[in-house]
């Protein structure tokens, strides 16, 4: 058989931890689904999350995720202000997701991976290549060696593949 990937969770100090089941200890339970409005305030190395429908949840920007890969996974109304360095999306959809004054660094948005009505604020988008933006605002933000298709988006005081140097 396959390989479980999951969630679970765990309470402590009143926030909710998340972790994918290849690092948990036996016998710990693993979930399937939904994360309902949790709340994510640690660092994420190198995790692997696979069938995972992620619900107004907020991505803190105390925390860092590096590494990681995301297959067929979906975020609803999530709120992001963490920085992305070196992950993978593969058939990931972002829907009515707000992004807010992070770095998103050698992303790759593979397969069918979309964003819907997606809103970025303050932003500094280096090298992420792949995927499909449908209907996103972008509003003051940097676009570097950025390689996304973008579909009736907004874009207000955006920057793209401009350098910082005053000639």
């Amino acid at each position: 058989m396959g390989e479980r990937v999951g969630l679970y969770y765990a309470c402590l100090r009143c926030e909710v931890i998340f972790s994918t089941a290849m690092v948990l200890a036996k016998g710990t339970k693993v979930l399937d689904g939904t994360v309902i409005s949790a709340t994510f305030h640690d660092y994420r190395n190198d995790e692997y999350f696979a069938d995972v429908q992620f619900a107004n949840c907020t991505f803190s920007r105390n925390i860092r995720i590096a590494g990681s890969t995301f297959t067929n996974c979906v975020f609803y109304n999530c709120i992001f202000s963490c920085d992305f360095f070196d992950c993978k999306f593969i058939n990931c959809k972002f829907t009515e997701c707000e992004f807010w004054q992070l770095s998103m660094t050698n992303i790759f948005l593979l397969g069918s991976s979309e964003m819907f009505t997606c809103d970025f604020q303050y932003c500094f988008l280096w090298a992420v290549t792949g995927g499909l933006c449908h209907d996103v605002s972008m509003f003051f933000c940097k676009l570097l060696c950025v390689e996304t298709g973008l579909e009736n988006c907004q874009l207000e005081y955006v920057s793209i593949n401009e350098d910082d140097k005053n000639d």
